[in-house]
């Protein structure tokens, strides 16, 4: 839903931000639909390639069945011009077209130190836009941003002129949670967040969110989060996750928040009733350091900070589910009236954090 057929695109990160991994995805995506994809690359070896498909999914059938693949050399001698293999290319339909390496395959198909507008010209005329035009897919170019953040903010080198020849969308990718490399043993994991820099067509951007949450980038929209995982069968998966408006974070965030609540009042609860502890609790309870102590043991725990601890179990005396006794020294111990409702066993509040 971010690309149109029919036109071109640019998908732009810095190295290792997952945005050949987001764009190798969409090829597993469109070929598990029965569509051909058309991948030209101009920086990977043809077996590398053929490695990731399999590992993101691909049956052995779609590969040799719908995936057209040309390498840096093969692509380069097909796009000069008017040759037999190139000119039947065209004649194929494909739902998408990844030509991975933008700069590389600038510099093989319009050599010399040309103006970049010329340069930008040239070469989307010479390629994209016409396999574009031709076999009806959505091209999407993979290019780096600038190293230098200052005066580009994070676009490509020469980004104006690659941005104003684009007939589609031009995408800004970085990690939240950086990709690692696909592995048999080890399928991708991680987060990579889009901005949307251009959308000529205007089909893309009046779904994005509201102004208060634009401005990564200048001049850019939140385009959501793509999110890798493993299946079942070790592969990896991608997963679009919509952007969300200022009232969607809002309440997002307020739901965090009461879940952080519940679980550290559960986790009190539980260590009045079920935990080791508990035989203390039966002579006379547990003071308001222990149960700091005890809750603040769990480093993966939510609301496990002193301050969260001590307001739920306030909160708790309140609700009428905790007691309060005096202890030695003016101290304050502890004892659940009833157990917790909502959590009976340490396992339970464990999987409700794993969710």
């Amino acid at each position: 839903y971010l690309f149109y057929r029919g036109e071109t695109h640019t998908i732009a990160g810095d190295s290792g931000s997952g945005k050949s991994l987001i764009a190798q995805c969409l090829c597993v995506e469109v070929m598990s639909a029965g569509e051909r994809v058309l991948y030209l690359d101009f920086e990977s070896r043809p077996a590398a390639v053929t490695q990731r498909m399999m590992e993101l999914g691909t049956t052995r059938e779609q590969y040799l069945s719908l995936f057209d693949y040309a390498g840096k050399v093969e692509s380069g001698l097909l796009a000069t011009a008017d040759r037999e293999q190139f000119r039947y290319l065209l004649t194929r339909e494909y739902a998408l077209c990844i030509i991975d390496g933008y700069s590389a395959a600038e510099r093989l198909l319009i050599p010399g130190t040309a103006d970049l507008d010329v340069k930008a010209g040239q070469f989307h005329e010479l390629l994209p836009q016409r396999i574009a035009a031709r076999t009806g897919a959505a091209v999407i170019m993979v290019d780096h941003v600038t190293k230098s953040r200052t005066g580009r903010n994070g676009y490509q080198v020469g980004s104006f002129n690659k941005k104003g020849v684009l007939g589609g969308t031009l995408l800004l990718v970085e990690p939240e949670v950086k990709p690692r490399k696909t592995t048999a043993a080890q399928p991708a994991r991680g987060t990579v967040r889009g901005w949307l820099a251009k959308d000529r067509p205007g089909g893309v951007s009046p779904h994005m969110p509201d102004e208060e949450t634009r401005g990564l980038h200048e001049g850019t929209q939140n385009a959501g989060l793509f999110q890798f995982s493993a299946r079942d069968d070790g592969t990896t998966q991608m997963h679009i996750c919509a952007p969300l408006n200022s009232d969607q974070v809002a309440a997002e965030q307020a739901r965090w928040v009461a879940e952080q609540a519940r679980a550290c009042r559960d986790r009190i609860m539980w260590l009045l009733t079920d935990s080791p502890m508990a035989p203390a609790v039966s002579d006379a309870g547990l003071g308001t350091n222990e149960i700091r102590q005890a809750c603040g043991k769990q480093d993966d725990f939510p609301g496990s900070r002193a301050i969260d601890v001590t307001m739920q179990l306030a909160q708790l005396v309140t609700d009428g589910l905790v007691e309060v006794s005096k202890g030695p020294r003016g101290s304050k111990m502890h004892k659940a009236v009833r157990p917790a409702e909502s959590v009976e066993s340490l396992e339970q509040v464990s999987d409700q954090l794993e969710v």
